[in-house]
This record gives C-alpha cells, sequence and structure tokens, in this order.
C-alpha cells in the first residue's frame, strides 16, 4: 500500500512537470491510446524506475536518476532543452503535493531533495 501511495504522488507530479495538453503525461515510448492506458503506463514506469534505482544501489535522488531516463537532457525529442528542468519541476510538484512531514521523509530515503521554499503545503 504504501509503494502504491508513493508511485501515485511521483505519478501525479510527473503529469504537472510534463503539462501535456495531450493527456498522455509525456509518454513517448509507446503509443497510448486513452488516459486510463496513459496512467496504466506511467505507473508501470514509475514503478520499474524504482526498482531500477534500487537494483542500482539507489544511486542519488530517485528523482534525478528517472529524469535521465524519462527526459534525457539532450534528446532528439527536446528541441527546446526543456528536459534540463524535469527533475527540478518533479521535486517542486511533490513538495506542493506532500505534507511537511512527507516530504522529510521522503528526503531521509533519499527520493527527492529540494532547497526549502516558502510553502510546501498539500494541493496544486
Amino acid at each position: 500500500m504504501a509503494e502504491d501511495k508513493r508511485i501515485a504522488h511521483i505519478g501525479e507530479a510527473i503529469k504537472v512537470a510534463e503539462n501535456d495538453a495531450t493527456g498522455r503525461f509525456g509518454i513517448r515510448s509507446v503509443k497510448v491510446g486513452s488516459k486510463r492506458e496513459a496512467q496504466r503506463v506511467l505507473d508501470n514506469s514509475v514503478r520499474n524506475n524504482i526498482k531500477r534505482w534500487e537494483k542500482a544501489g539507489k544511486p542519488g535522488k530517485f528523482i534525478d536518476f528517472m529524469g535521465k531516463r524519462w527526459a534525457p537532457v539532450g534528446a532528439k525529442n527536446d528541441p527546446k532543452g526543456l528536459n534540463k528542468y524535469w527533475a527540478g519541476n518533479v521535486k517542486a510538484a511533490l513538495k506542493r503535493r506532500l505534507s511537511k512531514e512527507e516530504y522529510s521523509k521522503w528526503e531521509k530515503e533519499n527520493l527527492v531533495k529540494l532547497p526549502p521554499v516558502a510553502s510546501a503545503i498539500r494541493g496544486g
């Protein structure tokens, strides 16, 4: 249950960071026909990247690790160079979404790390 909640929070933060009006949440590796299918692919992507990160020995922060795969800097499909902001945008969305206590716990688990900001309230 705790992992499902973690996957849901990360997925929602990715949606915010992607700001994708098509409803595909930035998914480019496979074709998705509906928002429901995109949600399934997004959840699986987060879950699989957590497994990869753990298998690799948890190098660095998870969001940075996933960002290197999900939105690699210098990718051909990123002509404006926006991928360099992806991890920071996902972390900021998580900080707004989680309570101070939850965010603190995530920092200790090496999932995220951001400098303190004025607002750490739930919501979007």
